[in-house]
């Protein structure tokens, strides 16, 4: 019996150890992070076109690989959205991702169509709970700069919850046709 807790405990020291190690690399990486965020999508029309880009070159195709690859595209349209990326638009984002997913989801495999309902899943459970309460919106939208009327003008009227729930029920809508 001493022998298995010598071997719990030891364990317990490497977890301890690997968390910490964890904890300080998401540190550096969330602070290159936003030191580089600001040269990625630029005001006005031309970051919608980088948005399209974003989508149809680096999200779909890897989100389609597999099932940790899905979630981590839905973890990285968060940590955009989340971290206020200048530029980003998080409404124009969705309508691209919804309009793409309806568009697409005849013309892929079944493993693929999994992972998409995979990143779906994700993004709507996230986008649904931000959306639940006034104080959830606030915490979660309201603050945050890609929540615009006018994806192209980041200085636009931001979007309120009631607007923000139509753009959901749209979207909900927009699946189920």
């Amino acid at each position: 019996r001493t022998l298995e807790q010598n071997r719990c405990v030891a364990v317990e020291k490497s977890l301890k150890a690997g968390l910490s190690m964890q904890t300080e690399n998401r540190t550096k990486v969330l602070k290159v992070f936003d030191e580089l965020k600001l040269e990625w999508f630029t005001l006005g029309e031309g970051n919608l076109a980088a948005q399209r880009e974003l989508l149809q070159l680096c999200i779909l195709p890897r989100l389609l690989f597999s099932k940790a690859d899905a979630l981590f595209c839905a973890k990285f349209f968060k940590l955009l959205h989340d971290r206020s990326v200048p530029g980003f638009s998080t409404m124009y984002f969705l309508d691209l991702v919804m309009n793409c997913v309806t568009a697409n989801v005849f013309c892929v495999t079944e493993r693929e169509a999994g992972n998409l309902g995979i990143f779906l899943q994700d993004i709507l459970t996230t986008v649904t709970d931000w959306v639940k309460d006034k104080k959830a919106y606030a915490k979660h939208v309201e603050s945050k700069v890609g929540v615009t009327k006018d994806p192209a003008d980041p200085a636009s009227e931001q979007v309120t919850l009631d607007e923000f729930k139509k753009h959901l029920d749209g979207w909900y809508a927009g699946l189920a046709s």
